[in-house]
């Protein structure tokens, strides 16, 4: 049965050389007594886009410590030194236009939200983040037995190459949706002016012709039936899904496929069981990302903006499920608990990158972990402990 996730049907591309690639890789080193992690651990570093927030807000930081300056404003970054305001317009003009809390047009641009701006560069002043160093593999290799570490040296190469892929293309996706929304609220401003639609918002409730022919000056659906679409909307998103529909049905059997065909297919079936589950076994317990157990108090978040209303530097992160919309505020957090997460999901990826221990996949973590505690996240153990309440 397909997963129902939150996101409904809107989930990114893919890409093949992606999927397969690193998916193949897996497979090989499970196939020479590799664990899931360790497999992944030479892949660090091989992803900039990931940690690319972090990189551009230290930059940020840097000419603000020189300045001595702690902003309360976009305009006090850009007054403080002109270092700091070159900084501030190189982050705004590769991440401005990307949409925060999920990938449509109808989520808010960074741009638009400038206190989540001011408090991620706060947040960068208050603890430098390095970026990620490509990790030697030389441990790792050494598992690997003699005769096959050639082959493993060349399937590693590759899965480096197209690690990347995945938050790279967010340059190209997000910032071509955050162009389409200024554009398109720039027409919903003109339609509120003449009476033609209630609120702002609303204009995502429109079909594209519609916008189309109020634009051309022609006949749309009148105010009050945008705004039923809308208010029906907002009821809606308020439902909780079932996590699936009907019986799980086994895997095909791949062994009718040609030889290449099938390789193929079985990397991109393990990249897949790699990106996403929810565990289910014994709750609180996943999968771990990292080897360091870290304590701290729990920030138990419905959404991006949640966290970064009230995430500070150390904290520890918890929610459903992270996107791209997280990346700035993970650079904060001392550690990371996501419910619906693998070792290759955007939090898995996210976590090895920053260096941040995390439990991916921990069931019943929202729900069971009180706001404000005092929590363990255990990587090594891919365990959660509350051990205060407060």
């Amino acid at each position: 049965a397909e997963r129902i996730r939150r996101e409904g049907s809107r989930q990114p591309f893919e890409h093949p050389a992606l999927s397969a690639l690193i998916g193949d890789y897996v497979l090989a080193c499970r196939g020479w007594g590799l664990s899931d992690a360790d497999a992944l651990e030479p892949l660090v570093g091989s992803s900039p886009a990931s940690a690319g927030v972090a990189s551009h807000l230290e930059r940020i930081a840097v000419a603000l410590r020189a300045a001595d300056v702690r902003p309360d404003t976009l305009d006090d970054v850009s007054a403080a030194s002109e270092e700091a305001a070159d900084a501030l317009d190189e982050y705004l003009l590769e991440y401005g236009c990307r949409p925060v809390g999920g990938y449509g047009i109808e989520h808010e641009n960074l741009e638009e939200m400038t206190s989540v701006v001011v408090a991620s560069i706060n947040r960068a002043l208050d603890g430098r983040v390095e970026p990620p160093q490509e990790l030697d593999a030389t441990a790792i290799r050494a598992k690997v037995p003699s005769a096959e570490r050639p082959r493993f040296d060349e399937m590693l190469d590759a899965a480096r190459s197209v690690y990347g892929l995945r938050d790279d293309d967010g340059s190209f996706m997000s910032t071509g949706q955050g162009l389409l929304r200024r554009t398109v609220l720039e027409a919903a401003t003109r339609f509120v002016e003449r009476n033609q639609l209630l609120a702002v918002p609303e204009i995502f409730d429109m079909t594209p012709s519609e916008v189309k022919a109020l634009l051309a000056g022609h006949d749309a659906p009148p105010a009050d039936e945008i705004h039923r679409r809308f208010t029906a909307r907002q009821l809606a998103a308020v439902e909780e899904p079932p996590t699936s529909y009907g019986v799980p049905e086994p895997p095909e059997d791949l062994s009718p496929l040609p030889e290449h065909t099938r390789r193929l297919t079985a990397g991109f079936r393990a990249y897949m069981a790699l990106r996403g589950r929810t565990g289910d076994g014994e709750e609180l317990t996943g999968v771990g990302a990292g080897t360091t157990a870290y304590r701290g108090r729990a920030v138990v978040a419905s959404d991006a903006d949640d966290a970064f209303d009230r995430l500070a530097h150390g904290d520890v992160l918890v929610v459903t499920m992270t996107t791209s919309a997280y990346n700035a505020v993970l650079t904060v957090c001392g550690a990371l608990v996501v419910e619906e997460a693998g070792l290759l999901s955007h939090a898995g990826v996210m976590a090895r990158e920053l260096g941040l221990p995390a439990v991916l996949g921990a069931a019943g973590a929202v729900a069971a972990i009180p706001d404000g505690s005092l929590v363990e996240v255990d990587p090594s153990r891919g365990s959660v402990r509350v051990l205060e309440e407060r």
